[in-house]
């Protein structure tokens, strides 16, 4: 029986899984943190859940943000469409409204299930 509200847990790896269990599809999303194009932190946010790709995505980079402890990024027109074009974006500091130690947040979808 599925419940409304998504698990959130961490494997032996650190990866953050969001979901209700390994045998729906898998989507993962990959966050790096970079400043002066040296690596400060990443991360790997699994989702399991059943809702839509773009509510896995809010949802990863959410969790993501939070784990990070960050603020959450707004969303440019030039950031959707790299995204939407690429699977992939960078978030700059004019994406933050608040000042960010780092000179970049790059999101990538590095694994979707099958729609």
């Amino acid at each position: 029986m599925m419940t409304d509200t998504n698990t959130l847990r961490r494997d032996a790896e650190g990866i953050l899984y969001l979901g209700y269990g390994k045998d729906e599809g898998m989507f993962r999303l990959w966050v790096r943190l970079v400043k002066d194009n040296h690596l400060l932190k990443d991360m790997v946010v699994c989702d399991e859940s059943y809702d839509s790709r773009t509510h896995k995505v809010f949802n990863a980079i959410e969790k993501a943000c939070y784990e990070m402890d960050l603020p959450k990024p707004i969303w440019l027109d030039h950031t959707v469409k790299d995204f939407q074009i690429h699977n992939k974006c960078r978030f700059t500091k004019d994406a933050f409204i608040e000042d960010i130690p780092f000179d970049y947040m790059e999101i990538h979808v590095i694994e979707e299930d099958d729609y």
